[in-house]
């Protein structure tokens, strides 16, 4: 594995789009400076739609709802469902300025994060049944999904992300998902083939699961990584990373989707 470049981790507070926006930017100096990123961060109360789930007939009603409940929310610009993130989720991005193959970027960052845990037992890769967002990288503990993958590709440059349960949080993740589901099936004859049959014991958390109160410390987690693959921490700061590419990286997703569309807030 080459050497990877450590951005810090960031708590985002507000907007979640900012995320997006920031990472877009990493994306736009990774293919620049032919560096490798890792970006790492959190957000206080925010709900990833994907966008499939965003077409659903009952999805302004969800967003009312939770919008009311304090979410921000967003229809995120990678693959697959719908996620909770809260600081009790890390969110880790790995960034290549090459092109792998779409299981090869894959398997690079489920790889580094199944060794980071390999003290704590056998991390399976493949989708867990019931659990939301399934996907074939799916990572397992005692055959409960801990965290997902996705990837967003541009020429040159590809983003693999996954969220990671480190502990819970005030509300359940899973019922939140579970319960926009049934509303919408409430509605059909025929549900779509793409939306998952929810069972609530298949997600859970690191601390839930090990009993481990390390996990409270997201830098308990990026500490297992830099043990498996040291990471070098960078000379240059986020923010100056971003500067010169924030512009161009608004102008991208824009392109890809009106940001009103993907971003009820805005």
């Amino acid at each position: 594995m080459n050497t990877t470049c450590f951005t810090g981790l960031y708590d985002y507070q507000e907007s979640l789009l900012q995320a997006f926006l920031d990472q877009e930017a990493l994306m736009l100096y990774s293919r620049d400076e032919h560096v490798r990123l890792l970006h790492a961060w959190r957000h206080r109360r925010g709900f990833l739609a994907g966008s499939r789930d965003a077409s659903l007939s009952v999805w302004d009603d969800t967003v009312n709802s939770l919008q009311q409940q304090k979410f921000y929310v967003l229809v995120r610009p990678f693959g697959g469902l719908s996620i909770p993130v809260d600081s009790g989720v890390l969110n880790l991005t790995l960034i290549l300025p090459e092109e792998p193959s779409l299981d090869h970027a894959f398997e690079e960052l489920a790889n580094w994060i199944v060794h980071a845990l390999s003290d704590y037992g056998k991390v399976k890769i493949g989708e867990v049944v019931g659990s939301y967002c399934p996907g074939r990288f799916d990572l397992s503990l005692d055959g409960i999904k801990i965290a997902g993958i996705a990837q967003r590709r541009a020429k040159g440059v590809v983003a693999v992300s996954a969220f990671i349960n480190l502990f819970p949080s005030d509300y359940s993740r899973i019922k939140l998902v579970e319960t926009i589901y049934l509303a919408e099936k409430k509605l059909l004859i025929s549900p779509p083939a793409w939306m998952p049959e929810i069972n609530i014991q298949s997600v859970s958390d690191l601390l839930t699961i090990t009993e481990d109160q390390r996990w409270a410390n997201p830098h308990h987690f990026i500490s297992l990584l830099n043990a498996f693959h040291p990471l070098n921490e960078s000379d240059i700061p986020m923010s100056v990373m971003i500067a010169n590419h924030l512009m161009e990286a608004t102008h991208r997703l824009k392109i890809q989707r009106n940001l009103k569309e993907w971003n009820p807030l805005y």
